[in-house]
């Protein structure tokens, strides 16, 4: 494997968890929204920006049909 191929291998781990998070996050309590759950994302996945951590959020409550 190149350097290439590890760094996006990094960036899909830190991805996966980040959705397992939001899972959780969505699975220990209610009353998220998409901009304060991309929030918490941010707060726990610093190496992931801001606009990912929503789309992450979004994608979530989407597929769990809250949006």
């Amino acid at each position: 494997m190149n350097a290439h191929q590890v760094e996006r291998i990094d960036k899909f781990k830190v991805t996966r968890d980040a959705v397992k998070h939001t899972e959780n996050c969505l699975e220990s309590s209610r009353g998220w929204d998409v901009e304060s759950l991309g929030y918490n994302i941010e707060c726990n996945f610093p190496e992931i920006n801001s606009d990912k951590c929503e789309a992450i959020a979004a994608a979530v409550m989407r597929a769990r049909g809250l949006l």
